[in-house]
């Protein structure tokens, strides 16, 4: 079963998907685990035209991880979903799960792109007899990773935040996974907010409005590739983007006490 897809810069496919607990097989050479052996998720890394895979990565069967949404990013794969069961273990990553009562969890997954290694498993926990899952997922413009899903009853944030469904087993839930600790807002927050892209859309130079310090800059595709790098300052806050292609692009600045800020920017 084919859950999710996306692919990267090269078109090469990425897939996620859930092997059958019942029917032995394979696919593009991979065995599957078997008869009898769990419902293993699955990520693939293949070739641009799905005749062939680089890497595959799964998980031990003997917990149960369903609805495998999967996002590329050129340093992480993420991967979402639910779980049961008393633990999984994926490579060298284990978590313990919400038991062998059939609640499930919602679980986040991320691998190495590279390698399709594990590096991190991060279950959200909730009250057991209560099913709890990710159903989809995206990037904001700071990295940060929006989750969305359904909840049963409570879940618990890294915070140890309780927070309870006022629908009767029905209702849905948003959630970030921050790239770094939220911090209070301070007077630099706001300064950084104040800046301004002009033109924007703009067509061969950009010019960054009400900058009062240098910052080194990246300029990011909308599919996360790093395609410009720069400094700009009071002095010199123009970036010239003639070389670029149309469409969306993410203006990430780093001033002097490493707080990154983040713009989007149209090339016409």
């Amino acid at each position: 079963n084919i859950t999710s897809i996306d692919f990267d810069s090269q078109n090469n496919v990425y897939l996620s998907g859930l092997t059958n607990n019942y029917i032995s097989g394979s696919f593009l050479g991979w065995t599957l685990p078997g008869t009898n052996t769990g419902s293993a998720a699955f990520v693939m890394k293949c070739n641009p035209d799905v005749s062939s895979f680089n890497w595959l990565s799964y998980y031990d069967p003997s917990g149960n991880f369903l609805d495998g949404n999967l996002l590329y990013t050129p340093t992480k794969i993420y991967v979402s979903g639910s779980f049961n069961g008393a633990s999984v273990t994926w490579g060298t990553q284990s978590v313990t799960g919400p038991g062998s009562n059939n609640a499930r969890d919602p679980l986040l997954v991320t691998l190495d792109p590279t390698t399709g290694t594990c590096t991190s498993l991060n279950r959200l926990v909730g009250n057991n007899g209560f099913d709890d899952g990710f159903t989809k997922m995206t990037l904001d413009n700071n990295g940060d990773l929006l989750l969305g899903g359904y909840m049963g009853y409570q879940l618990t944030d890294s915070n140890n935040v309780n927070y309870y469904s006022n629908g009767g087993n029905s209702d849905f839930f948003i959630t970030k996974f921050a790239t770094q600790a939220c911090t209070p807002l301070a007077n630099e927050t706001f300064q950084s907010q104040n800046i301004n892209l002009y033109p924007n859309p703009a067509n061969n130079v950009v010019e960054l409005q009400n900058i009062n310090q240098e910052y080194n800059y990246d300029l990011y595709s909308i599919t996360g590739v790093c395609v410009q790098k720069g400094t700009v300052s009071l002095e010199n806050n123009r970036i010239t983007i003639d070389n670029l292609s149309t469409g969306i692009y993410i203006l990430q600045l780093n001033d002097k006490n490493g707080k990154l800020s983040s713009y989007k920017l149209i090339k016409d």
